[in-house]
């Protein structure tokens, strides 16, 4: 288990806007170019303009946005943008790559996500001695990103968690965080956990822990002044594992994969929700060619019943320029070169963002990504 995990955060809805905390991060890309100025609110989680991504949640919009083609070109248009800037070995731009980190951060994608902060916080970063509205525009651009990670966002369509009902207490802080950044040693030494300290709500303060191991999972909180406060978290994951077992403060949940509820600094100061991991591998190619002469001779065959797969084939055929089809069934063999075959579940949404990733990695290069040797 992680040895002193630290602290805290949020609020009860009711209460006043907190004093900033400080982001503390792991040896990593992201801790290099993060400013040493970025700071984190105790506030609820962030709103983002992007649609809720079916599946990171227990109950989904119905019908989803990502049904139609919207959302779909959206991420075409910034990634072909940043594709044609990183071909060119331009800059990365700070607005697109903070829209690619919030569809990564909903996705589950969190490699991803901490690569896409990093790129803009290193296009962010502005000259030494620079002030103004536009520094201010950058500050406040990283500092909503970090609070993402942090905290989690807010889709305008995000439907009713469970457990969300208001007690006694108040209304219940829900928290979606991301995995901290991948590590950049390999150091077994090196604790790979992200803090954020002296964060205050009312008359409350706390620090809040989220640390990676190689069995699971935790998120704790520490209450260091002030009333208790309760928090329902949901416990991030990395690729190819599932949350198999659930601890809320130590007491096995039920269902390992709802938020695990908690009142921090009821009993003990440290108050901690912990999850431990089981293999789910992705079933499917995860590595898409090196290049993409060959697949686009080929082509693309998504195998699959969900409606997210049409707009997905539509936006794949945009962006890669390369023929994708769907079919609900495998299709028989033909002469010819026989094309990628891909077989989804349905839902597919897991499977889909692990495709995404790869696409991106692709276009952009790969970043690191969790398990990967320094």
């Amino acid at each position: 288990m992680l040895t002193t995990l630290f602290l805290s955060t949020l609020v009860v809805l009711a209460s006043p806007l907190a004093r900033q905390g400080r982001l503390a991060l792991p040896p990593s890309a992201a801790r290099d170019a993060c400013p040493d100025t970025v700071t984190i609110r105790a506030a609820a989680r962030v709103p983002t303009d992007w649609p809720a991504w079916p599946g990171m949640l227990q109950a989904t919009p119905t019908p989803s946005a990502w049904h139609g083609d919207a959302p779909w070109q959206r991420w075409v248009a910034l990634l072909a943008a940043e594709a044609r800037a990183h071909e060119a070995g331009d800059a990365a731009d700070p607005e697109r790559r903070a829209a690619l980190t919030e569809l990564a951060l909903l996705q589950g994608r969190h490699a991803d996500a901490w690569n896409h902060f990093t790129l803009a916080c290193g296009a962010t970063r502005p000259a030494p001695g620079a002030t103004g509205s536009g520094a201010a525009e950058r500050t406040e651009r990283l500092d909503r990103l970090a609070q993402a990670l942090v905290f989690g966002l807010v889709p305008a369509d995000e439907p009713a968690w469970p457990g969300s009902e208001e007690d006694e207490a108040g209304a219940v802080l829900r928290l979606v965080p991301a995995l901290p950044p991948p590590l950049d040693t390999g150091d077994p030494r090196v604790e790979h956990v992200l803090r954020v300290r002296g964060l205050e709500v009312g008359a409350s303060r706390f620090d809040l822990a989220i640390g990676l191991e190689r069995d699971g999972v935790e998120v704790s909180f520490t209450r260091t002044d002030g009333p208790p406060f309760p928090v329902a978290v949901r416990l991030p994951e990395p690729p190819g594992v599932r949350i198999a077992s659930l601890y809320a403060d130590w007491i096995r949940a039920e269902d390992a994969q709802a938020p695990a509820r908690l009142l921090v600094g009821a009993e003990e100061a440290e108050t901690t929700a912990w999850g431990r991991f089981q293999r789910a591998p992705i079933r499917w190619p995860e590595r898409l060619p090196d290049e993409l002469g060959a697949l686009r001779r080929s082509g693309l065959v998504l195998i699959g019943t969900s409606p997210l797969l049409p707009p997905c084939a539509r936006a794949l055929a945009a962006l890669l320029e390369l023929e994708v089809r769907v079919a609900a069934s495998e299709p028989p063999p033909a002469p010819g070169l026989a094309p990628l075959r891909v077989r989804l579940a349905d839902p597919p949404g897991r499977e889909l963002a692990a495709m995404l990733s790869l696409v991106e990695a692709l276009l952009l290069g790969t970043p690191r990504n969790y398990g990967d040797a320094p």
